[in-house]
């Protein structure tokens, strides 16, 4: 097979943009020709992908323009929509210079939001394939295809291709899909959605727009959970994170997680780096959530213990040992007064005393 594609790519090198976008259209229709190319069932475009890899730049600058040219003349039809398939496939991993007009010009058509490739819809495929450059013009387009969606899997590529712009777009359309999450499977295939989300558009971001511009309360709980149980586990005590997801962390697992000295002492001491209203926000969700859950063995005591080695804070928790911060601090420290006079109100709701 080696020997095989080394002479089909010799042959290759010496045909023109034309000829080979003939041999090209001839590959993804099925049709017979010379040189031939060894592949699979349903795997045209892998081995093409595979084929180009190997070519020189020069060769491989005809074999865009090309490829440009055969999906310029494949028509929105049944009985093409498998060469579309492998083009847009082809698309996709390659990208080429000046394919994105005429890409964009039929997604905003939705001329192949008919067409489908064994479970493949064409229409959120040439969307992916769109997502390599994202602009103002291409959010425009999503939002458009979103509000024609036929599944749920569209939605989530619409989701994708938001977050690539970095900024909160993909957040703030998330809400659309909360009320599509039906089934396990769908929950699951969003958390790895917004895995993938949370890596472009970064903690922070999320963080802000969770803690204070997502409003939807009768979606919350659900989206709470697929966050916890899916993207956003409570860290290993060595575990390095991201300030912003611990404090995450901290609202989605509060009442379900059993806290103990080290969890609180960790989220306190974002003090030096978080702003010191959102740390309380979620020191008190975290007690307030614990006391509600456990009323027998919650609240923690706080207090300053004095030896010859300075004054230290002291902190207990139910089944948990007690915890020395390592660094001396005093009455007027911003973690002591953190842990000892948290803010009294969280979502219209005050906090029990504790001692």
């Amino acid at each position: 097979m080696a020997d095989e594609t080394d002479r089909s790519l010799s042959e290759l090198t010496r045909l023109s943009t034309e000829d080979l976008a003939r041999w090209l259209r001839a590959v993804v229709t099925g049709r017979d020709c010379e040189p031939s190319l060894s592949h699979g069932p349903d795997d045209v475009h892998i081995a093409l992908i595979d084929l180009r890899r190997r070519m020189d730049l020069a060769v491989r600058d005809r074999f865009d323009n090309a490829l440009i040219a055969v999906f310029r003349t494949l028509q929105p039809q049944p009985d093409e929509a498998e060469a579309l398939f492998y083009v847009l496939h082809l698309l996709s991993n390659i990208n080429p210079l000046g394919a994105q007009s005429i890409m964009r010009q039929r997604l905003s058509s939705r001329a192949f939001a008919e067409l489908s490739y064994g479970k493949q819809n064409l229409h959120t495929l040439l969307l992916s394939a769109c997502s390599a450059d994202v602009d103002a013009q291409l959010v425009s387009l999503v939002y458009a295809t979103a509000e024609h969606a036929h599944s749920f899997k569209e939605l989530l590529v619409c989701l994708r291709t938001l977050s690539k712009t970095g900024g909160t777009d993909a957040l703030r359309f998330l809400p659309r899909l909360l009320p599509l999450l039906d089934s396990p499977v769908r929950e699951v295939q969003l958390a790895r959605q917004l895995t993938d989300v949370i890596f472009r558009v970064g903690w922070e971001q999320l963080y802000v727009w969770y803690a204070n511009d997502f409003e939807i309360v009768s979606f919350r709980e659900r989206l709470d959970r697929i966050l916890r149980e899916g993207v956003i586990l409570w860290p290993d005590e060595c575990e390095r994170v991201d300030d912003h997801r611990l404090l995450l962390a901290a609202w989605l697992h509060a009442g379900y997680r059993a806290f103990v000295a080290g969890d609180v002492l960790r989220v306190a001491k974002l003090v030096i780096s978080i702003p010191e209203d959102d740390v309380r926000k979620a020191l008190n969700i975290m007690w307030l959530q614990s006391i509600e859950k456990w009323p027998n063995d919650y609240p923690w005591t706080v207090r300053l213990t004095h030896n010859a080695s300075g004054t230290r804070l002291e902190l207990t928790c139910p089944a948990d040992r007690t915890r020395l911060m390592p660094e001396t601090v005093g009455d007027q420290s911003p973690l002591y007064r953190l842990l000892r006079e948290p803010s009294q109100k969280v979502r219209g709701r005050r906090p029990n005393t504790y001692a």
